[in-house]
């Protein structure tokens, strides 16, 4: 969990970004060994974003309409141990 930021004016017509927009992710991995200095890795994750806009000129934070909150990822590869 922690705290996110993106560019300073990221909203709709250059609105500013809230200060209390948030991101937390979990996930976890597995490493298979495929030999002594390689294995295959496999990991995975989901992501919950809260990003609002927000400042003096809106008084309760406004939603991007189509702006989606969760997200997963998955990746795999070949690692090489030293």
């Amino acid at each position: 969990m922690g705290d996110c930021n993106l560019n300073k004016n990221w909203g709709a017509g250059q609105k500013v970004g809230q200060v209390a927009s948030f991101s937390s992710l979990v996930g976890g991995g597995l490493d298979i060994p495929l030999t002594r200095r390689f294995g295959f890795r496999v990991s995975s994750g989901f992501q919950y974003t809260n990003f609002n806009l927000g400042g003096p000129h809106i008084a309760i934070p406004y939603r991007l309409p189509g702006m989606p909150n969760y997200f997963a990822r998955i990746s795999s590869g070949l690692v090489w141990q030293f």
